[in-house]
């Protein structure tokens, strides 16, 4: 085991230098002596992944769920489905390229910049489109980024050929000063190693914007503009991207992710104030890097094991203290969303349910008691909530009122629900 530990920390020096070739060399060395070493099974697909092959990589995902039950690679393996998509806007993007409509493929690229994933490919084609529109510190920037990971990269040297009798105010990045920026995917690594986080959970809309693009594509194919023309629109489409990025940043500066701020509540275990500061973040992975995603799971994993507990316990203690209402809602709302892999669920959904009920909230309390019904069909709580939906449906829609009233009467006759209420229900 110590050869295999002496290896790895080879391979992560490796690709801290941007060899990742040889470091993925390094990896399959690891391999043909143990499979049980995890982090370099994840690190040698994080590496494909770089590099855009998702086949490599999610079959060394697999590889290590299935033999090492690895929970990073699992959850490495939940968000593939979106970088089958995010591919096809890639391929979209390159087919603009050579049709030399540079400003629509940009504008597809950053968007797949949402993730990791062909990070390499794309960098690249970013700085070919800002080569093309005479953004030179714009290029030199993203063949930096390509240079950080793959130094031997052709396309990225070939571009920085390019530009070398170019006055740019962006210089390319020395190896040895570009150590620290280095570390950091590094660190990153070892964390998720550590802590089992996942890198990526990503929603795009890809469909419309393939077809958006497509549709430019199409129109401008067709149309017979004169030079001036294009170059006019050329011009707007410059200055429309430049408004989409300072919108973006914009944007991205009015939320900004506290990650000192949720580092301490986490240690801390201030559950409230890890829910508040992930609450901004709910379905906006994407939007953060490796490093706020790393601390994003955490918290949210925090969450889901001890603070469920926590805002349920509390949440059920101001239920029965009648007056806090409020608090109860607020408390049990925050386990039900943490919640539906706790063994407390049922609990949850019906604790909230009597809550928004007390708080004459009957649209939200219908939620949670039809919810119930639907997947705790034969537990506890089941009499009462046939009972509470009987009954607040009663004024609402009489038909499911009795849909609720027998479903009551037919499968418990005898108990203290079926009673004259639910019988006048039945009766109407």
């Amino acid at each position: 085991m110590n050869k295999v530990k002496k290896l790895y920390e080879k391979a992560m020096r490796k690709y801290e230098n941007g060899y990742i070739d040889e470091a993925i060399d390094i990896c399959e060395e690891i391999m043909s002596l143990s499979m049980k070493y995890k982090p370099a099974i994840n690190l040698k697909g994080l590496l494909y992944y770089f590099k855009g092959d998702l086949k490599s990589s999610s079959a060394l995902w697999k590889l290590n769920y299935e033999v090492n039950n690895d929970r990073v690679a699992k959850k490495y393996l939940e968000g593939l489905k979106e970088d089958e998509e995010r591919f096809s806007m890639y391929s979209s993007a390159i087919k603009l390229i050579r049709r030399d409509e540079v400003n629509e493929a940009l504008k597809i690229l950053i968007k797949c910049k949402e993730s990791d994933y062909n990070r390499i490919n794309i960098d690249n084609n970013i700085a070919v489109c800002y080569l093309k529109l005479k953004e030179y510190d714009k290029a030199v920037s993203y063949i930096n980024k390509v240079l950080e990971i793959d130094i031997k990269n052709i396309t990225a040297n070939n571009s920085k050929k390019k530009l070398k009798n170019k006055k740019t105010k962006t210089k390319f990045d020395n190896r040895k000063s570009n150590k620290k920026l280095m570390l950091i995917p590094i660190i990153i690594i070892l964390l998720i190693a550590v802590v089992g986080v996942i890198v990526k959970r990503y929603k795009l809309n890809v469909k419309n914007i393939i077809n958006k693009s497509n549709n430019i594509s199409s129109n401008i194919s067709n149309s017979k503009n004169s030079d001036l023309k294009k170059q006019k629109g050329n011009e707007l489409n410059n200055d429309s991207l430049k408004k989409t990025d300072k919108m973006k940043n914009e944007e991205n500066k009015k939320i900004q992710f506290k990650y000192e701020e949720l580092s301490k509540a986490i240690d801390s275990k201030d559950f409230n104030k890890i829910y508040e500061l992930l609450k901004p973040w709910k379905n906006k992975e994407n939007k953060l890097d490796v490093k706020n995603k790393t601390l994003l799971v955490k918290g949210e994993d925090i969450l889901k094991d001890e603070g469920v507990k926590y805002f349920y316990n509390t949440g059920r203690e101001c239920l029965e203290a009648n007056d806090k209402v409020d608090e109860a809602v607020a408390n049990l709302q925050k386990a039900y969303d943490y919640g539906s892999d706790s063994y407390l669920y049922g609990h949850i959904l019906f604790m909230l349910g009597v809550s928004y009920q007390n708080k004459k909230d009957i649209n939200n309390a219908l939620k949670c008691y039809e919810e119930y019904e639907v997947k705790y069909p034969k537990e506890n709580y089941i009499q009462e909530v046939l009972y509470r939906t009987a009954i607040l449906y009663k004024n609402v829609d009489l038909n499911k009122s009795k849909e609720y009233a027998k479903k009551l009467i037919d499968n418990y006759p005898d108990c203290e629900y079926s009673n004259s209420k639910i019988k006048a229900i039945l009766n109407k």
